[in-house]
């Protein structure tokens, strides 16, 4: 937790998917102990989120998440709470297709490079069929996984 004052706080209520979170943004000043080699850090974004559970309201959880940026103590709150909700909203739906499309988290494959190596391709595969109109990456897979001479020239256009 930074003890010194908040140049702008900005704080949240929502209800979805069974919880009720309120979340709440501070935004401070660069404070003097980082390192003067991070001189383009001009501020610290601490979120605090509280989940309740509504199917069981003794169910909560409580965290809290800090971000630095090089934007100035003049952007508001709001803003960089729509950015790191944004920021999330891709990296969950990039996880949800790369594991429930991909079998990413069933994968076996644990040891030394090999892990990044399959999620770096699972990502090329990925964009090579958004490059190509695909909205449905389970779709494109059924329909490009036998035609060897397709994928060929998919990966070469």
């Amino acid at each position: 937790m930074i003890k010194e004052k908040p140049v702008s706080i900005h704080a949240t209520k929502e209800m979805n998917r069974g919880r009720k979170e309120t979340r709440i943004v501070k935004v401070f000043s660069r404070p003097d102990k980082i390192d003067p080699k991070w001189h383009t850090v001009k501020t610290v974004i601490e979120v605090s989120r509280d989940t309740v559970f509504t199917k069981d309201p003794k169910k909560t959880r409580t965290e809290t998440a800090y971000f630095i940026s090089s934007l100035p103590t003049t952007t508001q709150a709001k803003i960089f709470n729509l950015g790191i909700r944004s920021h999330w909203a891709i990296e969950n739906s990039l996880h949800y297709l790369k594991d429930k499309t991909l079998k990413e988290d069933a994968c076996k494959i644990r040891t030394d490079s090999a892990p990044e190596n399959l999620s770096l391709l699972r990502n090329i595969v990925i964009n090579v069929f958004k490059d190509h109109g695909y909205s449905s990456i389970a779709q494109a897979i059924r329909l490009v996984s036998h035609d060897i001479k397709r994928m060929r020239q998919m990966l070469l256009e």
